[in-house]
């Protein structure tokens, strides 16, 4: 492989950062993971370099950083095991998304999303706030709020179903 084609394709990695951050972290839910999977991803392209296109650079990397992220889970034993149904629905949801959407899909994204935030209950608001922007575990939640792990989670749970329906009708109404 020529070096200019090599110097390509690390050049496109490096472009997709954001994109697979981010996936990494719908599957972490922990920053730290997703930046540490997306490292790990790139010494294993350094190591296959010669072998990749840059048609084909996106589906590897997406598919290493799953593996790299589940991988690092696993050891750091925050987690026991990422739920396989969970990981599909990323991936579906992935895949269905062209990594070049326009601002304009992404801004009624957000303002759907904001939206949505103002509908819920003001608990159930301070609580996703809690665990996304303030990136406090469940753990750390559960104790705060005098609740047990899991119920905590399943409020989660019910909270985040709620806002992607919430999402999904207010983006099929615009459409």
């Amino acid at each position: 492989m020529s070096q200019e084609n090599h110097d390509d394709i690390l050049r496109q990695a490096f472009s997709y950062r954001q994109i697979l951050v981010s996936y990494a972290y719908t599957l972490s839910c922990d920053w730290n993971f997703a930046q540490d999977a997306f490292q790990e991803t790139l010494i294993a392209l350094h190591h296959k370099v010669d072998d990749l296109d840059l048609e084909t650079l996106l589906p590897w990397m997406k598919r290493v950083v799953r593996n790299k992220t589940v991988d690092i889970i696993r050891k750091q034993s925050r987690q026991t095991k990422v739920q396989e149904k969970m990981a599909e629905l990323i991936d579906s949801n992935f895949d269905g998304q062209s990594h070049s959407q326009t601002k304009l899909e992404v801004q009624a994204q957000h303002k759907a999303l904001y939206s949505c935030m103002q509908n819920l209950r003001d608990d159930a608001r301070q609580l996703i706030l809690a665990f996304y922007q303030d990136r406090k575990s469940c753990v750390d939640l559960a104790q705060e709020l005098s609740r047990s792990e899991n119920a905590l989670r399943l409020l989660l749970s019910r909270t985040r179903q709620t806002l992607r329906i919430c999402i999904k009708n207010k983006l099929e109404v615009k459409s």
